[in-house]
């Protein structure tokens, strides 16, 4: 092969390259924005995403873990934009609560309904206001 058709051909194969990369990147979907409100809940309120937390559950006699996804329900976007402000102070609270549970105190639905109501009033109590209406685990699972 000359060195001409060879220069030809490594301009196609980078064509081809650049070609294909921007179809791959228009095909991907848009970026999530990070947002301190999201989607809405059952009442189309703001929801507040928490990070999944994992703790070590206050057990005597084996080790377990409870890995926990959380979304908080909001009056309005300025109430997220402040829980967002306040995020280490609400997932320290969370880190302190989750982790005193035993896997015991987290069977059953019961138990899991009480923990969703317990975990609201004590967001709410360390934010120093009512924001949090509501609380959804997104993710639960002990092991």
């Amino acid at each position: 092969m000359t060195q001409a058709r060879q220069v030809k051909r490594g301009r196609w194969v980078w064509v081809l390259a650049v070609g294909f990369g921007i179809g791959v990147w228009w095909s991907l979907p848009p970026p999530k924005v990070a947002s301190a409100s999201g989607g809405g809940g059952t009442s189309g309120s703001p929801l507040v995403k928490i990070e999944p937390i994992v703790v070590n559950l206050n057990d005597e006699d084996e080790v377990h873990y409870l890995k926990s996804a959380i979304e908080l329900e909001v009056e309005n976007g300025s109430d997220g934009t402040l829980i967002g402000e306040r995020m280490a102070v609400v997932r320290n609270e969370l880190i302190l609560l989750l982790s005193s549970l035993s896997s015991e105190a987290l069977r059953g639905e019961k138990a899991k309904v009480e923990l969703l109501h317990k975990i609201e009033q004590r967001l709410n109590k360390v934010i120093g206001k009512e924001l949090v209406k509501h609380v959804y685990f997104t993710e639960l699972v002990v092991q």
